[in-house]
C-alpha cells in the first residue's frame, strides 16, 4: 500500500473518530442536562358544572370547588383569579362555570341580604333562549312577556313588569353559539303568582327582556291583565264544554 493511501485512510479514521466523539459528547450532554422547569401554580376550580346564580356558603364550598396544579404559562397574565375558597363564601356566580374551570374575580358577586324582599314569593318559569335579550343574572331587573295562540294569531303581552331575578339556569351546550332554553327564578308579589298560574293554564310561552337602568316603565295594568287571562280561559272552556242535556218531557 502506498504512503498516500495510508495517509488518506488515517485521515478518514481520524475524522470518523472525531465525529463519534462529538456524538458521544452530545448524547452525554442531553442525558445529563436538566429539562427546563415548568412553573406550576395551585388553582381553585369547579368540581362540577355550576349554573349561573350558584351561591357559595361555608357548608357547600368544599363540595363545589377544589384545587389543581396548572402551568402558570397557561394562565393569562392579566387574569384575576379567585385564589382561596373563603373568597367565594357569600358570593354568587354570574356565569355558567364548567367542571375544571377556574373562577375569575369578575365572575362572582356578593349575595345581597335584601335580595328577597319581605312579602315576596319565589317562582321559577321556563323561558325560551334565556338571556338572549342581554345578560341576565341574579339581581337583574327584567320584563316578562307571555304569548299564546288565539285562532291564527299569536298574542303577546306584558305579564310581569320590572321583576327581580334571583337565579338563572341554562341547559348550556358549548357547541352552540346561541343560548339554550332554561329557567329563571323571580321575586314576585303574591298576586303575580296568580297571573303566572293562569298563563301556565293557557300554555303560554314566556320570554324575558332585560331592563336598562333608565328604561321607562311599560304600559301595564294588573287588573286588565288578570281580566284578559280569565276571559281567554273562559272562552276556551266554553268551546270544549259538553252541551247541556235536554230534560226529559214529563
Amino acid at each position: 500500500m502506498s504512503c498516500c493511501g495510508s495517509s488518506r485512510k488515517n485521515s478518514v479514521l481520524i475524522i470518523l473518530s472525531a465525529l463519534l466523539l462529538l456524538g458521544v459528547i452530545a448524547v452525554w450532554r442531553v442525558a445529563t442536562e436538566k429539562p427546563p422547569q415548568v412553573e406550576m401554580v395551585r388553582v381553585l376550580v369547579a368540581t362540577r358544572d355550576l349554573p349561573t346564580g350558584t351561591a357559595f356558603t361555608k357548608e357547600n364550598v368544599d363540595q363545589l370547588t377544589g384545587f389543581i396544579e396548572f402551568p402558570r404559562s397557561g394562565i393569562p397574565e392579566e387574569s384575576r383569579l379567585i385564589q382561596r375558597k373563603d373568597e367565594l363564601v357569600s358570593k354568587r356566580l354570574s356565569r355558567v362555570t364548567h367542571q375544571g374551570e377556574w373562577f375569575y374575580v369578575a365572575d362572582v358577586g356578593g349575595i345581597k341580604s335584601d335580595l328577597l324582599e319581605p312579602g315576596k314569593d319565589v317562582i321559577s318559569i321556563p323561558v325560551a333562549r334565556a338571556g338572549s335579550q342581554g345578560f341576565i343574572g341574579p339581581g337583574s331587573r327584567v320584563d316578562v312577556f307571555a304569548g299564546y295562540v288565539e285562532g291564527n294569531e299569536r298574542q303577546v303581552f306584558t305579564l310581569l313588569p320590572d321583576v327581580l331575578v334571583l337565579s338563572v339556569g341554562l341547559a348550556s351546550d358549548l357547541t352552540k353559539d346561541e343560548p339554550s332554553e332554561g329557567w329563571v327564578s323571580f321575586a314576585v308579589d303574591p298576586k303575580h303568582v296568580l297571573l303566572i298560574a293562569l298563563a301556565n293554564q293557557l300554555n303560554c310561552a314566556f320570554e324575558v327582556v332585560v331592563r336598562g337602568p333608565d328604561s321607562p316603565n311599560r304600559n301595564y295594568d294588573y287588573d286588565k291583565t288578570l281580566a284578559r287571562l280569565k276571559e281567554v280561559i273562559e272562552k276556551r272552556e266554553s268551546r270544549i264544554a259538553p252541551a247541556p242535556r235536554a230534560k226529559d218531557d214529563q
